[in-house]
């Protein structure tokens, strides 16, 4: 495994007062990327990392599928975390916005009837300056 990981966990051990290595250092077999990350050793609690491990496997099966390199693939994670946070709230929220906008309107036309018949024009005037109700 070679001299770093134990050097590392005399380290962390020395840093967080504990005289016992041996629990920071614990072997794994099958270590890869994103492999031991979840892990919980509460039986039915929710796992720590589940974000981590979810963004790593994301990773992962970009890189294996679309045959992106390591750094692309955390690019196209990060762009689709940043649609997903972002723009996907913003639609919602326009989506909404005409939602209520249709049923305001609706409710008007019941009201109010249809509004689209009033003439909002201005009336030309006439030349003829007297009123034809007034008697001669």
């Amino acid at each position: 495994e070679g001299a770093y990981p134990a050097l590392l966990a005399e380290t962390a051990a020395a840093a967080l007062g504990k005289k016992d290595v041996s629990s920071l250092i614990s072997p794994r077999s099958g270590m890869g990327a994103g492999a031991g990350v979840a892990s919980s050793s509460d039986g039915g609690a929710p796992q720590k990392d589940v974000i981590t491990n979810t963004l790593i496997r994301t990773s992962t099966f970009l890189q294996r599928r679309l045959g992106l390199s390591e750094s692309v693939s955390y690019y196209a994670v990060a762009a689709g975390a940043l649609v997903g946070f972002c723009v996907v709230p913003a639609m919602l929220g326009v989506l909404y916005q005409g939602l209520q906008r249709m049923q305001i309107d609706r409710s008007e036309m019941k009201m109010y009837g249809k509004i689209t018949d009033i003439d909002a024009t201005a009336k030309k005037r006439s030349d003829d300056d007297d009123d034809d109700d007034e008697p001669v």
